[in-house]
């Protein structure tokens, strides 16, 4: 039964990482180019909508294979909200030391991605169909 469990948390872990890779250059992408046109924060909070339309479905479906309930996403985007202040927190304070706006979101996710999988499986559900 242990080894099962270590599969499965294990293969929803590289579902975690592949799908988080996908939507984070997405939400990159936007972030880089409303920093053209905006402050950073600004740009921060332009890519956040794509991060959080994103996020939240590609986990409960891609990630989890979860059903979607109304319940379980709104409980996700809450989440993804109080992910998004740490997130931007730790951002301005990453900058703060000299970190060009351009590689400190990278430099923040490193730090943040392993916290969000456990937090993510807790909210979803850590039960696989797979």
């Amino acid at each position: 039964m242990r080894k099962v469990l270590r599969r499965l948390a294990d293969e929803q872990f590289n579902r975690f990482l592949a799908v988080t890779a996908l939507q984070a250059a997405l939400n990159y992408a936007a972030y880089l180019i409303v920093l053209q046109f905006a402050p950073w924060w600004v740009a921060f909070c332009v890519a956040l909508v794509v991060a959080i339309a994103l996020q939240t479905w590609l986990q409960i479906k891609a990630t989890f294979r979860a059903e979607v309930q109304t319940i379980g996403v709104l409980l996700y985007v809450l989440y993804q909200l109080a992910y998004a202040l740490v997130f931007v927190l730790l951002l301005g304070a990453v900058i703060s030391f000299g970190v060009a706006p351009a590689v400190a979101p990278l430099a923040v996710m490193v730090v943040v991605l392993p916290a969000s999988f456990f937090l993510s499986r807790a909210i979803i559900g850590w039960k696989s169909a797979s």
